[in-house]
């Protein structure tokens, strides 16, 4: 799990603090029940390590490329970018998830007879999505993404289960009504979600799958390094030729020194010799002067450095699918 997430390893410090520590009998027992615990970790310490020998960090690039921000107060842009969940797909699975974490901690002040090491569990699986939002608004300067939610499903799921499997113990019917029409609830649930999601993952609905096809057509005849920010996952992957990723996700701690020292794209691009560059935009053609406003990272929010150019040239190839346009440009 943490080696999937490396912000999982809040979930490991909380249920170190609420369960293995409190529930040892003595000052002995704790320190023997942490030390097991910690020695379960060591498949993370072998991770740390080989960040170390191989690419000198001790965190994923990736994870530093997010946190690039001039300050450590907690980000309002992305707190404002949270409404825009409600209008995508795959936030359909946080609503019920966050509804059944409230109803769980409401039972959980009526239900004075839940047993003391249950309620410190879940005590601490219930603040891990408090934990995890508080540390990515801190530190990250992206905004709020669904990915970012997965705690609430997980944790909405065991607080789902834990509600109905206690009001099926206190039942004095054979039959508990309650847990039938969540079970019937769920099944509906559950084949709305894999319609939507069947539905919406053909790549003729994926804008960015079809812009990598384009890119990927466009590269066949026009060889060289090309360089993309926002949406370069899925051209990185399909067009057979080098990408330099502007955000720096997939970069190195040396590229990460040009986003700090917000330098213009151009010098950069020339760094790497890159000969076509891939502007995306929401809108075509250029702005009133007859030239293009790069701004890399495209995503970074008001308070993260960016690198910036001003592009006064006309685009060899521009694909536009959904709301979004890809301007390509030959820089040499």
């Amino acid at each position: 799990m943490v080696l999937a997430r490396i912000d999982a390893m809040l979930l490991v410090a909380l249920l170190l603090i609420f369960d293995v520590f409190p529930n040892g009998f003595d000052e002995g027992g704790r320190a023997r029940r942490g030390l097991w615990f910690c020695m379960g970790l060591w498949p993370v310490a072998v991770y740390v390590l080989l960040n170390e020998w191989f690419f000198h960090t001790l965190l994923p690039v990736s994870g530093m490329a997010k946190q690039l921000r001039h300050h450590l107060a907690p980000s309002l842009s992305a707190l404002r970018s949270l409404p825009i969940l409600f209008g995508i797909r795959s936030s359909y699975f946080w609503g019920p998830a966050c509804w059944l974490r409230c109803w769980r901690w409401l039972c959980s002040g009526w239900n004075a007879c839940d047993a003391a090491r249950q309620a410190r569990r879940h005590l601490g699986g219930s603040t891990l999505p408090v934990c995890l939002h508080s540390h990515h608004r801190l530190l990250e300067r992206l905004g709020v993404w669904p990915w970012y939610l997965y705690a609430w499903p997980a944790t909405g799921a065991v607080a789902g289960a834990i509600v109905f499997s206690g009001r099926r113990a206190r039942a004095q019917a054979s039959v508990s009504w309650s847990g039938l029409a969540c079970f019937a609830a769920s099944v509906c649930y559950l084949i709305f979600m894999t319609v939507v999601i069947v539905r919406y993952s053909s790549p003729r609905n994926n804008d960015m799958y079809l812009t990598a096809l384009d890119v990927r057509q466009f590269a066949e005849n026009h060889p060289g390094i090309y360089a993309m920010g926002d949406r370069a996952g899925a051209v990185g992957y399909l067009a057979d030729v080098p990408v330099i990723q502007l955000e720096g996700l997939m970069m190195d701690k040396q590229y990460l020194d040009n986003i700090r020292a917000q330098r213009d794209v151009q010098d950069v691009l020339k760094q790497y010799e890159v000969r076509y560059y891939i502007f995306t935009s929401m809108r075509a053609g250029p702005d009133a002067d007859g030239c293009y406003s790069a701004r890399e990272p495209a995503q970074a929010g008001p308070d993260s450095p960016v690198m910036r150019a001003h592009i006064c040239k006309t685009p060899v190839a521009v694909f536009q699918h959904g709301g979004y346009v890809n301007d390509v440009f030959d820089m040499q």
